[in-house]
């Protein structure tokens, strides 16, 4: 197989090469076989033969070489056990790599670049090209550092690796772009740290942070030094009403409201509205909104409660001839699920929809479910290309399904790029449209899609 090389210029406090880091710090049993030492690594839940490379620094050839079987079974969580070599010299550290043509990296501190661990995982070199190089900044809590890191952490991970596909293939399109990773952590102090380091001077734009208090500080800077900041994660960032250098992808519960009323207008003559009330539960900002406007605007509706459907009484709420949506006010599909075997039982009598959070996704849910939803394959022939080209290039392991993390970090890098040059960007799995808030107020997605499923 023909190997390529993708370099990434990391910053002194970027990212350090995971897969030494991993190793130096989880205590693997170690067995010996034949003089030979071997780690005995149990696989662990979305882990493929990509990830467990970059842990041990092995390639990937090297792993199925010590474990045959794995070409013919996979890797399956809880069952395959992998014997890995240990390294008889200590782990390599990561060595410089050549900046991108034409320009060489300026920089006031020295090793600002390092090559993307990733042995195995390889892109061919571009060519030189005219055009002046820009520099993306990805701030992004990894904690490559941290002795015990938080699980939820990987979602980030797989943003991580969408940018980076998103940077070769602009690097192939021979649109030079160099991508700084910052591991910022979770806390408001490592970004004041970063701003005041100076190290973000020169950057063009600025993908991150994922937490509000972050976004606080890298809001001041944006606004100083007039460098687009897009935030991916957030749907409440404060200044952007009086920021114009702001991006949010997130959509605000008022819109996704707003897009749920629209279409339940549209159809109003077809559908009717069980608004089921479950004592002790706020639920949703959206659905509150959802529902206020239903009884404001008279569509037709009835109330029950969850005492009602486990009594099977939910049929008195029920319409003959109409398509009834059940809208519970509850965040969490396991605050109902209980319920729905005995809404189960008006099937086939009563046509059902259930209004649904778009991280229901997931659960086996039988009737038919209705959301508003910032993601949606919008392109599904370059979905496919992309699949392709993600487990050929960083393997078939990723941790997040709904929404696919790596996706998103794809096609943010994609749109903000394509934003900063004038021209149009549909993604893969998030088509963006951005609308100013404000005269002198930040960006904000509006494209928000009524999905039926």
């Amino acid at each position: 197989m023909i190997k390529k090389r993708l370099t990434i210029l990391l910053s002194a406090a970027a990212l350090c090469c995971f897969g030494q880091v991993y190793a130096q710090l989880l205590p693997y049993p170690i067995d010996t076989i034949d003089g030979q030492a071997f780690y005995r690594y149990e696989v662990e839940k979305s882990v493929g033969l990509y990830r467990v490379s970059k842990i041990f620094e092995v390639s990937q050839e090297e792993l199925i070489q010590w474990n045959p079987e794995v070409e013919k079974t996979g890797l399956r969580y809880g069952e395959t056990v992998l014997r890995i070599p240990v390294r008889q010299q200590p782990l390599a550290q990561p060595q410089p790599a050549q900046p991108l043509p034409p320009q060489p990296v300026v920089a006031e501190e020295p090793a600002h670049a390092q090559e993307l661990p990733a042995a195995d995982t390889i892109i061919e070199p571009v060519m030189p090209v005219s055009r002046p190089v820009r520099k993306l900044a990805l701030l992004l809590p990894l904690q490559v550092n941290a002795i015990q890191r938080d699980a939820q952490m990987d979602r980030f991970f797989d943003f991580y690796e969408g940018v980076l596909l998103a940077i070769h293939d602009l690097q192939s399109q021979e649109q030079p772009y160099e991508l700084h990773v910052f591991d910022i952590g979770k806390a408001q102090t490592g970004v004041q740290k970063l701003v005041d380091s100076k190290a973000l001077t020169g950057m063009d734009a600025v993908i991150g942070p994922a937490y509000p208090a972050q976004v606080l500080v890298i809001s001041d800077w944006a606004k100083q030094d007039s460098v687009p900041v897009l935030v991916p994660f957030i749907d409440k960032v404060l200044d952007l009403k009086t920021n114009p250098f702001l991006l949010q992808f997130n959509s605000t519960e008022e819109l996704e409201a707003e897009a749920m009323l629209s279409y339940l207008r549209q159809n109003r003559d077809s559908i009717h509205c069980v608004i089921v009330d479950a004592q002790g539960q706020d639920g949703p900002k959206q659905i509150r909104l959802i529902r206020e406007g239903i009884r404001e605007e008279g569509i037709s509706h009835a109330t029950t409660t969850v005492r009602n459907i486990l009594a099977d009484s939910i049929t008195l709420a029920l319409q003959q001839g109409k398509e009834n949506i059940l809208i519970f006010n509850a965040q969490k599909y396991g605050n109902i699920h209980f319920l729905m075997p005995r809404i189960l039982n008006t099937v086939g009598t009563y046509k059902l929809c259930l209004m649904s959070q778009y991280s229901w996704q997931e659960e086996k849910i039988i009737i038919p479910q209705i959301f508003v939803s910032d993601f949606a394959a919008v392109n599904p022939i370059e979905r496919e290309n992309y699949e392709i080209k993600y487990a050929h290039l960083l393997g078939n392991e990723h941790a997040s399904l709904l929404p696919r993390y790596d996706m998103l970090g794809y096609d943010l890098t994609r749109q903000l790029v394509a934003w900063l040059e004038g021209k149009e960007y549909h993604g893969i799995q998030s088509d963006i449209q951005w609308q100013r808030v404000s005269e002198e107020g930040g960006l904000l997605n509006i494209h928000i899609e009524v999905v039926r499923k």
